[in-house]
């Protein structure tokens, strides 16, 4: 009985510690930007990048996928962000949402500027159309899969963030 008990407890910490480095993988815009651009913001196309996006969000950012539902996969970070992915051969569609008290001002602030500069890196010879207003920034530019990548970062209502990223066929933009 002691044994069970024992085992009981050791399967406890091991588990917590899991859910605890998970916790960590998300916690500081720089580490935002890192799972956005592997998990989200694809230059790709079709259903295999959108199973190479979910396996590089568990594997590489603690999430687990809590729903696969009409070609929508859902995955859930303990820290309470969302990652919703969808493909098909013509786009890729990712959405997470990072809840307000997730990052502080300044760390919202860094993961704008941080993309915005990254994103710049990933656009053939710098060439991204900007749209910004009040509350969001709209970043597109032609990918390398004869595809066009959109970008949107919204800061809601509550102070949640909301990125959007929607690869296409360049002649469905």
């Amino acid at each position: 009985m002691k044994k069970i008990a024992f085992a009981s407890v050791l399967a406890a910490v091991a588990l917590s510690t899991v859910e605890a480095q998970a916790q960590d993988t998300l916690s500081s815009w720089d580490r935002y930007t890192s799972f956005l651009l592997s998990s989200c913001i694809l230059d790709d196309l079709g259903l295999r990048s959108k199973m190479m996006a979910g396996m590089q969000a568990e594997y590489g950012a603690g999430m687990t996928e809590r729903e696969d539902r009409d070609g929508m996969d859902f995955h859930d970070h303990p820290n309470g962000t969302t990652l919703e992915l969808s493909a098909s051969d013509e786009e890729v569609y990712c959405r997470v949402t990072i809840p307000a008290d997730v990052l502080d001002a300044d760390g919202i602030e860094n993961l704008h500027a941080d993309l915005d500069e990254q994103l710049g890196y990933k656009a053939p010879d710098g060439a991204i159309d900007r749209l910004e207003d009040e509350t969001s920034t709209r970043w597109s530019y032609d990918g390398t899969k004869n595809n066009r990548i959109t970008v949107k970062f919204s800061v809601q209502f509550d102070r949640s963030l909301l990125i959007e990223s929607r690869s296409s066929t360049a002649d469905e933009s």
